[in-house]
């Protein structure tokens, strides 16, 4: 394999990745705008949303 063939099957990858994991969210866009404004509210924190619906807590601070 060459290196542009490397880089390009880098691409595909990444490319492969970003679609597969839009298409295998958990939650709807409803669902995590609730979640969302549920944190937003004060009505549970990052952590403890991240712990309830099975995602990090990064994901839940975004």
């Amino acid at each position: 394999m060459s290196y542009n063939s490397n880089k390009e099957f880098s691409y595909l990858v990444l490319i492969d990745f970003v679609f597969n994991r839009r298409v295998t969210m958990k939650y709807t866009l409803e669902q995590r705008l609730d979640i969302g404004r549920r944190i937003y509210e004060g009505e549970l924190t990052r952590f403890q949303a991240a712990e309830e619906y099975g995602i990090n807590d990064n994901t839940a601070r975004n």
